[in-house]
């Protein structure tokens, strides 16, 4: 295991997240795994022409030392998340854009889809909006981390939060 892995597997420890690398087949690779989904993301937000971002595992200590909360909520989605654009979707709206839209489609046995559509606060609503789509049902867990009010009775995702705090 290099150093990188092992920052990695500490942090995740550290922040409730143990069983991410415990039950993964073998655990030896978890952190590997989590990394190379990491690598893959830096890669959409660079293809996605959103600048350049960095998710070293000093990046992800500074992020924990500056702001917990969304730490915790980035990397919850890490361990549960599959697709670097459904996880790019997560590190955007914890960056602060809002949800414009959120669609599933589910047909047992047949077909999942996920659709999220985000669009920055200061702009309009028929403004550029940022599109982020999957079709691996693991993905589902995203909508657990939403979360959801009401404004004027009228349904509203009001960001993405982690599930428990450590």
């Amino acid at each position: 295991m290099n150093n990188q892995e092992q920052q990695l597997e500490a942090i995740l420890r550290s922040r409730g997240l143990a069983w991410a690398i415990d039950m993964f087949a073998p655990s030896s690779q978890a952190a590997a795994h989590h990394l190379e989904l990491l690598a893959r993301l830096e890669q959409d937000i660079k293809d996605r022409g959103l600048g350049t971002s960095s998710f070293s595992p000093d990046s992800l200590q500074q992020l924990l030392s500056v702001s917990p909360y969304k730490a915790d909520a980035f990397l919850q989605s890490l361990v549960s998340i599959r697709s670097p654009s459904i996880l790019c979707a997560a590190w955007r709206i914890l960056q602060g854009m809002e949800i414009e839209c959120v669609e599933m489609r589910y047909d047992r046995l047949s077909e999942f889809a996920l659709r999220i559509v985000l669009r920055s606060p200061d702009s309009e609503p028929d403004n550029e909006t940022e599109t982020y789509e999957s079709n691996n049902i693991d993905d589902v867990v995203f909508i657990r981390h939403l979360g959801k009010s009401t404004v004027d009775g009228k349904p509203f995702f009001n960001g993405f939060y982690a599930l428990r705090q450590t």
